[in-house]
């Protein structure tokens, strides 16, 4: 016995909307740009003709002209520096308009020690006060960048100072 074919259904839809969206002018995707600069006393001989700085100044002055990019620079050795300085976490800017950076001081230092841990502690704080201050509209937008640059020779600082007198 031959069964009849099976009717044809038609199972294709079409839709046609439109929507009602802001103009891409007035969105924002920034880019937000953590330098992260090796200040340490090791650089001045494995970097002696200060190259890590000239990377930074070149990088910024190619960035200068973007409007949607915002840097921040973080110097580290024994201590950890940063520009823009936060002194209130609340209202004070975490990154700056990469056309108004200029460079710190900080980034000419010659210090003691090479503390990553204390560095990469420093960056992963600055990265989630900027993201808890910002709306989640705009987190979502948003590009972090951290840029490391260092020699590689650490010297981490795991305990207090006075710990690391007895040996500890």
């Amino acid at each position: 016995v031959v069964e009849p074919d099976p009717a044809a259904v038609d199972d294709l839809l079409e839709i046609e909307t439109r929507f009602c969206t802001r103009p891409s002018t007035d969105i924002k995707f920034p880019v937000k740009l953590l330098m992260v600069v090796d200040t340490s006393g090791s650089m001045q001989f494995t970097d002696q003709p200060g190259l890590r700085v000239n990377a930074v100044r070149e990088l910024m002055n190619a960035m200068a002209t973007q409007a949607d990019v915002l840097v921040a620079t973080m110097g580290f050795g024994s201590n950890v520096y940063l520009d823009p300085p936060i002194g209130d976490p609340t209202s004070d800017p975490m990154f700056i308009p990469a056309a108004d950076w200029q460079e710190p001081p900080f980034l000419q230092l010659k210090d003691v020690a090479t503390d990553y841990h204390g560095a990469w502690s420093a960056v992963q704080q600055h990265l989630l006060i900027d993201m808890l201050r910002t709306s989640p509209a705009e987190r979502a937008r948003t590009k972090y960048i951290v840029l490391f640059f260092s020699d590689g020779a650490p010297d981490p600082r795991c305990c207090s100072d006075a710990d690391e007198t007895v040996g500890a």
